[in-house]
């Protein structure tokens, strides 16, 4: 399991490129998400007050993969621009 994690998230590193890539990437998900992440933490709060351990571990889990699996975002040319050369 530790190879194949590890192996996993050696190909999501090189997918980004650089940190910084990595970063509007990531701003880029939560910000398109935010709706998901706050339903996924009111179930959250929800199983916490009912005591149901299941559904706090599935919704942590929930909460984990919309956090931590993004594609990349794909950046364009200011020059191929229409915008930019109006």
């Amino acid at each position: 399991m530790t190879k194949n994690a590890y192996v996993y998230a050696t190909f999501r590193i090189n997918l980004f490129g650089d940190w910084l890539s990595f970063s509007y990437s990531f701003l880029q998900n939560v910000l398109a998400k935010i709706l998901s992440i706050n339903n996924i933490y009111s179930s959250l709060k929800l199983g916490y007050e009912l005591q149901q351990w299941d559904y706090i571990y599935f919704d942590f889990g929930r909460l984990l993969r919309v956090l931590t699996v993004f594609d990349p975002i794909e950046l364009e040319n200011p020059e191929q621009d229409w915008y930019y050369n109006a």
